[in-house]
């Protein structure tokens, strides 16, 4: 038999207690899903994060570890869909494209990868990860200019960004051989004016 409220304070005061034990209850199952989370048993951890996605579907912090534990479980159309979900949680929280990118680039979604890190940088521009991490996915895409911009910026960012350096150093390399390429079979150099920068020193002094 259901309770009849006489007044809406009546009505508030319950809808408030029972939220209140609902948030507790989450919060609860959350630190020990994520305790757990943090020395590997990813299974249990995950067990939870769904319970509190139950009581609180918008519940972000589980939303988004749920997606990171997928991701780390290598199942990336899980993540996906858990990085998306954060997304419409919070539209202009940085990290959340850069994880959706991380994801799509592993589904070899690159164009998808790049416009994620772009919004990432878009709303964090100072992103250093989010610039080396376009810079893998633009060199995938052959695009070796603009690879090279994204990796010097995450480089003026972090200058000991040794990832970043180690990757700009191939694409050097494979800018180099292009133009050798190029020449030997007497073709039109087609690199745009703008990547002067591949002469430049793959290590600074």
């Amino acid at each position: 038999m259901g309770l009849i409220m006489t007044n809406s304070r009546n009505t508030k005061t319950l809808q408030g207690d029972t939220e209140d034990k609902a948030s507790t209850q989450s919060r609860q199952l959350f630190e020990r899903g994520l305790s757990l989370h943090q020395k590997g048993q990813f299974a249990q951890a995950e067990a939870l994060y769904e319970e509190v996605l139950k009581i609180q579907p918008e519940h972000f912090d589980a939303v988004t570890l749920s997606g990171i534990l997928s991701a780390q479980r290598t199942n990336y159309p899980r993540a996906e869909a858990f990085f998306r979900k954060a997304i419409e949680l919070k539209p202009d929280f940085a990290v959340a494209y850069y994880n959706l990118g991380l994801v799509l680039h592993k589904l070899g979604k690159l164009d998808l990868s790049r416009k994620s890190y772009d919004r990432a940088i878009a709303l964090s521009p100072d992103y250093a990860e989010a610039y080396y991490n376009r810079g893998n996915v633009l060199h995938e895409l052959k695009e070796l200019c603009a690879a090279i911009k994204s990796y010097n910026k995450a480089i003026s960012l972090i200058p000991d960004y040794e990832k970043a350096h180690h990757n700009r150093g191939i694409v050097l390399e494979e800018l180099k051989e292009l133009d050798v390429a190029l020449r030997i079979y007497d073709k039109p150099v087609v690199i745009k004016p703008n990547c002067e920068i591949w002469y430049a020193p793959i290590r600074s002094a």
